[in-house]
Order: C-alpha cells, then structure tokens, then sequence
C-alpha cells in the first residue's frame, strides 16, 4: 500500500508531463525566469553576508543583548539571535542556511539547530512589502502589517515549542574554534556554499512550479477560486499570492489567507529548507507541524487586527498613495520596541532588581 500511494503519484505525473508538454515546459520556464529575475539577485549577495557574518564572528555585540531573550523565550544559545534576526530580514530559506552556518562554525549544538529552525525560517520583508503589500492589496501600509504579524507569529511559535537545551557543548565529534579564519578565506568559502545552496533552491523552485502548473490546469475549473489559491498555496507560494489577489473575498479574509500563506511557506520552501540541512540531518521531525502551527496564528492575529482596524476595500484604496516618506519613521519605532523588550529582558534576568527595588 506504502509503494502505491508513493508510485500512483509518480506515475500520474509523468503521464501528465506527456500529455500537456506545453504547460510543464511553460511552467518549467516560469520557474526559470524566477530564479533568474529574483531568487538569484537578492538570495545569493545575502547567503554570502550572512556566512560571513558567522565566520567572522561580526555580530557578538548582537549575541551579548539578545542572549537573555533567546534563552528565556526560546530556550536556545545566545549565537541563535543571527538566526533569528536574519532570517526575519532575508527571507525564505536564509534562517535554515544560516542555522546550518552556525552549526558548521561548532557555534550551535544540532538539538540547538533543530529548534531555531522551527520559528527562525520567515519571509522576509522585500516579498511581503514588495510583492504582496504593493503588488497584491497596493497598500503599503498592509505590507508592513503582515510583516508584524509574521515577526510576530514566528516569536510565539518559538515560544509554544520551547524545549529546553540539554547541553550547551559543541556538536559530537567537533571541538569549539572561537578563532575566526582569515577575510580571504571566509570570503572564498561563503561564495562558493552560498553558490552551492541557491542552486539548490533554484532546482526546488523549478520542480515545484511544474506540479504547481499540472494542479493548475487539473484543478482550475473544479474547485472554488478560494480553495484553488490555497491548494496552490500549500504547493508554491509565490503562485497562492498571486492567486488569492485575484479572489473575490473580503479584505480582511484576504489578509488572514495571506497571513498564513506566509507563514505556513509552502511545500516548496520546506523542501528547499530540507535540502540546505539534509547534509548535516538537522531538519527536525516536527517541521511542518511548527509551520502549520504559525500559519495559523498568523491567520488569527492578522484576522483579529483586521477586525480592530476595520479594513475594507475603501481603506485599501485611500492607502494606495506614496507612503515611502514614513518608512523610516515605521522602521524606527519597530526597532526601538526591540531594543526596548531586550534591555527589559536583560535587567530583569540579571539586574534582579524586583526584589531589592521599590
């Protein structure tokens, strides 16, 4: 039964690659001209700051103020704040590469790494604020929403599936190097795993743009507009964005479905974030079910938000203007809400000053 259900599927699909060439090959192309206009451009330059930064060790500063943050909520390391952070800054699937970064560079245990991957693996804000705030509601006050509510969602995620770090030593068979290798070196070696791991995406991104298209040409005309964009949505993500713009759906339910979309990331990321860890066995058994999970709540925050705001139609037109002066400002006042719940967490973790202070 086991080889059937596995073998069914193949077979189907290699009978559909026969049947509709004209659609897989156009797929095939779509998916391409993807990896050639976006993933490559912005994926690529970012793998290799982000493997530099680890090897040379240029973010201990951010380590020493998130550590008690990362330990309390997360029950991680203080080196799993580059993870997080940059993954919440990169996009899909910077926090699997620079978890597995931390790994190699014996900064981070594999139970360690099995967790950060859970909650640190977001997109990053050029999709949300490019793609899908301007792109699909042309508000891009909206964008930076969904992006709040995908911060905010990966925090609580992490919180929900803490687990205590057993051992704070270096991984089996590895001693701690807290020396950092030459700039040319780290320089050489960033370049060519970064190479290496957006090559890997890229072929994900291709296979899965061919089944999106199959499911597309299936299952188009069968299934209500709504459950076709999440369908394709579970699949590829780029695809279910695209297709939930074009539903007939109240806003707010529109920003929920895209809210999870998001955090859930599709089948095509999580089997790009299992090949950049494969090689180290670092993918944790519960990967899905933490996606699942964050999707979720994304969902039901950005619903509730939604509620309280009262979004509609109107409000999305009026925020169509330019709004690119107040970026700043919003980016600003994100970052001093950090840097204020981390100096709170710091003194109350070690000031210890409720019990001696009025």
């Amino acid at each position: 039964m086991r080889i059937c259900l596995i073998a069914l599927p193949l077979l189907f699909c290699c009978a559909a690659l026969l049947v509709i060439p004209d659609v897989t090959t156009q797929a095939a192309r779509e998916g391409l001209r993807l990896c050639a206009r976006v993933l490559v451009p912005s994926l690529f330059p970012f793998f290799v700051c982000a493997k530099l930064i680890v090897s040379l060790r240029a973010s201990e500063p951010l380590e020493r103020l998130l550590a008690p943050v990362m330990q309390r909520l997360f029950g991680t390391g203080a080196s799993g704040s580059e993870a997080f952070v940059l993954g919440l800054i990169g996009g899909y699937p910077t926090g699997a590469q620079v978890t597995k970064n931390l790994y190699d560079a014996h900064r981070i245990t594999k139970d360690e790494a099995r967790q950060l991957v859970l909650f640190c693996n977001n997109a990053g804000p050029a999709f949300i604020f490019g793609v899908v705030g301007n792109g699909l509601f042309s508000s891009l006050k909206l964008g930076i929403l969904l992006y709040g509510m995908q911060a905010l969602s990966a925090v609580l995620t992490g919180i929900l599936l803490r687990k205590p770090v057993q051992s704070q030593q270096a991984p089996a068979g590895k001693t701690e190097d807290t020396s950092a290798p030459p700039f040319a070196q780290a320089f050489v070696e960033s370049v060519r795993q970064s190479g290496a791991a957006v090559l890997n995406v890229c072929m994900f991104v291709t296979i899965f743009s061919v089944l999106s298209g199959i499911l597309q040409t299936l299952t188009k005309g069968l299934l209500p507009d709504f459950v076709f964009a999440l369908l394709s949505g579970a699949l590829e993500l780029t695809g279910g964005v695209a297709a939930l713009g074009a539903c007939a759906l109240p806003v707010s339910l529109k920003l929920a479905s895209v809210s999870f979309l998001l955090a859930f990331s599709g089948l095509s990321i999580c089997a790009q974030t299992a090949a950049v860890l494969s090689e180290d066995r670092l993918f944790p058994r519960g990967y899905l079910f933490a996606r699942l999970l964050q999707g979720l709540i994304a969902a039901a925050l950005t619903m509730a938000l939604a509620a309280l705001l009262r979004v509609d139609t109107s409000a999305v037109q009026a925020s169509a203007q330019p709004v690119s002066h107040m970026m700043p400002v919003l980016f600003s006042l994100i970052w001093l809400s950090c840097g204020i719940i981390c100096l709170i967490c710091r003194k109350v973790s070690y000031g210890k000053c409720a019990h001696h202070r009025v």
